[in-house]
């Protein structure tokens, strides 16, 4: 993996990736969270700081749920963490975090702060989706990103061949010949 910092903390953003894919462990039927967190810049600055695959706990009820699930994983376990330490270190100059998404209907809810869709969550995701809508409104930004562009996809399935190495690429991987 190639790591490249060329850009002032302040001009680059602390960027994460959540993805996950609903239903995917045949055997208990849950979901795999996958998470990609790294610090990009105009300038070409790439740093990745840290990326997971992990199965979630419960059994999501919709994409929508597990993806929820994800982000929220992500944005309290590494972006918020990440976030506070960087701000420590350099105060003004830290760069601003910005959370990438690709279920459009998880980012629609989670700025509206609800959605009848996800009426059905019980007490604790609810309380996720809750602290989800504060974070991206005073700590960071929540951004909708294509699919093709999702650098956590990578963590969550398999992917075809040439899905793989578009992926690969979008990671710095490997560098094309």
């Amino acid at each position: 993996m190639h790591i490249k910092v060329y850009d002032a903390p302040e001009a680059c953003t602390l960027d994460l990736y959540a993805d996950a894919d609903p239903g995917g462990c045949p055997y208990t039927a849950r979901s795999t969270s996958g998470l990609f967190l790294v610090i990009q810049g105009p300038g070409g600055t790439f740093a990745p700081i840290t990326w997971y695959s992990r199965k979630q706990s419960l059994v999501a009820r919709s994409t929508a749920d597990a993806e929820m699930h994800s982000l929220a994983e992500g944005m309290f376990t590494e972006l918020l963490p990440a976030l506070l330490l960087l701000q420590k270190l350099l105060g003004d100059r830290a760069p601003k975090a910005v959370a990438r998404e690709d279920n459009s209907a998880v980012v629609q809810a989670v700025m509206k702060g609800y959605s009848i869709k996800l009426r059905h969550l019980a007490r604790t995701p609810k309380l996720s989706f809750a602290s989800l809508n504060e974070a991206c409104t005073s700590l960071c930004e929540l951004v909708q990103t294509p699919t093709t562009e999702q650098l956590g996809d990578i963590f969550t399935k398999v992917l075809q061949p040439n899905q793989f190495n578009v992926a690969s690429l979008g990671l710095e991987l490997f560098t094309p010949k």
